[in-house]
């Protein structure tokens, strides 16, 4: 299902889907809006809970809200990021 995230549309558990595809978004993951914080704290769960989370674009923000590194901002290339 297609989810409007930056308006506050999240799922409702983890458990809603076997796993979850962040694509991207105008807005960088540094930026301070709600939404991202909130997208954070939902893939928090997510791994927590052993769900799979993809990321497309706002890439850092998996490994960033996992703590499983920390980014030192864009190198200029796009890439992907996952968590198991």
């Amino acid at each position: 299902a297609d989810l409007a995230i930056e308006a506050g549309d999240l799922p409702d558990s983890v458990e809603a889907a076997d796993s979850f595809l962040i694509t991207g978004s105008k807005s960088s993951v540094y930026d301070d809006k709600e939404w991202i914080r909130a997208l954070e704290g939902f893939v928090r769960k997510c791994h927590a809970a052993r769900r799979k989370v993809i990321g497309i674009l706002l890439r850092v923000l998996v490994p960033q809200a996992t703590n499983l590194f920390t980014p030192v901002g864009f190198s200029g290339a796009w890439s992907t990021g996952c968590i198991p």
